[in-house]
């Protein structure tokens, strides 16, 4: 694999973005059978490419998170079995974070102070690093657990600064 490279994708309505990944979903089965193509193009965030070929792409939909007060852009990761070994995945959720953080940053007045995912790979589970309580390159932290017993994780974004008092604040 030669260099991973990413495009920007959150918000963009881009037909080629959208029609690139939607081949590759298809050609690797992964969506679920309740959601069209369609529907969850309409949330991609990030894309890979190795030189030309799209090798990954997260997608992200916003949530507000109770135990933080705060609402969070949680994304899903996929990278094309091939390319599942090499950091492109860790690279991806980085590059994820920096695109969506300059969003939040870019629109305040829509309060996204975060980035979150529940890790349900099982290759991810199967690695030292799912132990780490807060993975080094996306700063990605343990917050919770689902009722399935998977990771919540959880990342600020540097450009926030949290309220001193919640009175005013509107949940």
């Amino acid at each position: 694999m030669g260099d991973v490279n990413f495009k920007n994708a959150w918000r963009q309505d881009n037909s080629a973005f959208i029609d690139e990944v939607i081949h590759l979903w298809t050609e690797n089965n992964i969506l679920p059978q309740d959601v069209t193509p369609e529907e969850r193009a309409s949330e991609l965030c990030a894309l890979a490419y190795d030189g030309d070929e799209l090798v990954g792409m997260t997608t992200g939909v916003v949530r507000y998170m109770r135990q933080l007060r705060s609402k969070a852009v949680f994304i899903r990761t996929f990278i094309e079995p091939k390319h599942r070994m090499h950091s492109a995945g860790r690279d991806l959720t980085a590059k994820s974070k920096d695109f969506l953080a300059q969003w939040s940053e870019d629109n305040p007045e829509l309060e996204i102070r975060g980035m979150a995912t529940i890790v349900q790979s099982q290759l991810i589970k199967q690695m030292p690093r799912y132990g780490v309580p807060v993975w080094n390159k996306t700063k990605l932290g343990v917050v919770g657990f689902t009722k399935d017993d998977e990771q919540i994780r959880f990342t600020w974004f540097d450009h926030i600064m949290l309220p001193s008092s919640w009175d005013d604040i509107d949940f």
